[in-house]
């Protein structure tokens, strides 16, 4: 973190100094705008997006903690950048006792954004029970920032950072915020400074993340009830229903509409499926009959059917053989007959 280098530069600035007038600490001048820079950076950015350094992270919290409106520069950066002003023309003018109270000042405010990113992953990782690497390394990385100061503070407030911000322990959002809280006066904030954390409707503070002594966000960051539609009877419960639906973050909302999506995709699959198996089984059904019908036409008669037909053109031909046999006796006794009449004459 550069909050401990910042803090090292301008402490050397005013060990430094010199009760000589101008011209005595330009050397010590040197080091006080080094330590401008690395809290401002290379461009003040009031959005908080796109930096790195301390600066952008206080504009950034500010709005998260209902101290300033979005897109403002936080109350916070205005004090510490006055102070950094003041501190310079103290140095140049040689007055050494202005100078000291002007860095302890600065290093009591430059706090407050390390509290309040501090109190967000704690809350993250507590209450919203978001346990990402990143998450994990935020809470790390401004518990070590702010570890000796709390154990300054006292030994248990140390150890309660220690044991709730750092990786591999399971922390309390109350715990941390309560031993903060307790430290107030010791860093030299207020609860003013702080704030509390605001909800994601932006209606109020989140619950049991309020801050201390009845501090209330500035105006013009909260939504107004009236841009958010009448207040639900206390007797109707479907009014009730629909009122908190209607407050739930729009990241519920996306993963209403991402589930309805994946029941459409599943049931075209099933039907699709079900299409298929039912071609499937038309087909072979006539493939069966057609294979039936062509092994029919294509096998000869059983034999005892050919027996009868040969049984019936055997019987022909004995009938055709009997008729000729007749006959032919007939012939040969007309023959016979005639025979004998002429013997008569």
């Amino acid at each position: 973190m550069f909050w401990i280098y910042i803090v090292g530069l301008l402490e050397k600035a005013a060990k430094d100094c010199r009760d000589q007038g101008i011209g005595a600490n330009d050397g010590e001048i040197k080091l006080w705008d080094q330590a401008v820079a690395l809290y401002v950076g290379s461009g003040a950015r009031h959005t908080g997006k796109g930096g790195y350094l301390l600066y952008s992270l206080a504009n950034e919290e500010c709005y998260r903690f209902g101290r300033c409106r979005k897109g403002e520069t936080a109350p916070i950066n205005e004090i510490i950048v006055n102070k950094f002003n003041g501190g310079q023309k103290y140095l140049q003018n040689g007055k050494c006792a202005s100078v000291l109270k002007e860095v302890n000042d600065i290093k009591s405010l430059m706090t407050v954004p390390l509290i309040q990113a501090a109190l967000r992953a704690m809350y993250a990782l507590d209450v919203e029970d978001i346990h990402m690497e990143s998450t994990q390394g935020e809470a790390a990385a401004y518990g070590s920032a702010l570890l000796p100061l709390m154990s300054d503070c006292g030994i248990g407030n140390g150890a309660t950072i220690y044991n709730n911000l750092f990786p591999g322990k399971k922390g309390s959002y109350e715990v941390v915020k309560a031993a903060f809280e307790r430290c107030y006066d010791h860093l030299g904030i207020t609860c003013r400074h702080v704030g509390g954390l605001i909800n994601y409707s932006l209606t109020g503070y989140v619950k049991n993340a309020e801050a201390c002594d009845g501090v209330q966000p500035v105006d013009g960051i909260l939504v107004k009830l009236s841009n958010i539609g009448p207040l639900p009877s206390p007797t109707s419960s479907s009014s009730l229903k629909s009122s908190a639906d209607s407050s739930r973050p729009k990241k519920q909302s996306a993963s209403r509409d991402g589930v309805n999506i994946a029941l459409i995709i599943g049931l075209s699959a099933l039907c699709t499926f079900f299409f298929v198996l039912v071609v499937v089984a038309l087909n072979r059904r006539k493939s069966s009959r057609d294979e039936r019908e062509y092994t029919t036409d294509s096998v000869p008669l059983p034999a005892k059917e050919m027996l009868n037909n040969n049984e019936a053109v055997a019987t022909k031909s004995e009938a055709s053989a009997v008729i000729e046999e007749t006959q032919t006796q007939d012939i040969a006794g007309g023959k016979e007959f005639i025979a004998e009449k002429n013997e008569i004459v």
